[in-house]
């Protein structure tokens, strides 16, 4: 007798008595859910309020992350727009340190400033020449520079497919 009650209830997981709890419900479970919180604290919290076995309560988690889950992918990809924003502008900050320390003349104190296009190019060629033949620390700026243009590809590429994901495929 009591294996067929547990068989019906599984069957029917949601056996509130109002629709309203079950609306706020989902919506605490979706919110938590959004929050990236863990499963099984989410499922605990919902036995307690509900009085549901683990069971019926893991049904209805599922429920809703099913119902759900274009919202809760659409969250996740507007953090990974966030982040490669971020990786690309710490990328230009990369290269701009780069470039300041290529043009800044430490034997003379003063900026290297070209005229034209050619001259700036036997600038760069003559000053990365000089920095790796006469500093020591030249590997550092190189090691820099090339972190940098990684973090703009990397960056771009991320916000290119997290765009994607979250504007242009949503249904």
């Amino acid at each position: 007798m009591l294996s067929a009650r547990k068989n019906k209830a599984m069957n029917q997981p949601y056996h509130l008595e109002k629709q309203e709890d079950i609306k706020s419900l989902k919506a605490f479970a979706l919110d938590e859910l959004k929050r990236q919180r863990k499963t099984s604290d989410i499922i605990e919290h919902l036995c307690q309020r509900t009085g549901w076995h683990w069971v019926e309560a893991e049904q209805f988690l599922e429920s809703v992350r099913v119902d759900n889950s274009s919202q809760l992918e659409a969250h996740k990809n507007r953090l990974f727009i966030l982040a490669s924003l971020v990786m690309i502008v710490g990328g230009m900050l990369n290269i701009a340190i780069f470039c300041f320390w290529i043009f800044y003349n430490s034997r003379s104190g003063e900026f290297l400033i070209p005229n034209d296009v050619e001259g700036g190019i036997l600038l760069l060629i003559n000053q990365l020449v000089w920095m790796f033949v006469k500093s020591p620390f030249a590997y550092i700026f190189y090691f820099a520079a090339l972190t940098g243009i990684g973090m703009i590809i990397g960056g771009m590429i991320g916000f290119v497919i997290a765009f994607w994901r979250a504007f242009i495929l949503r249904k």
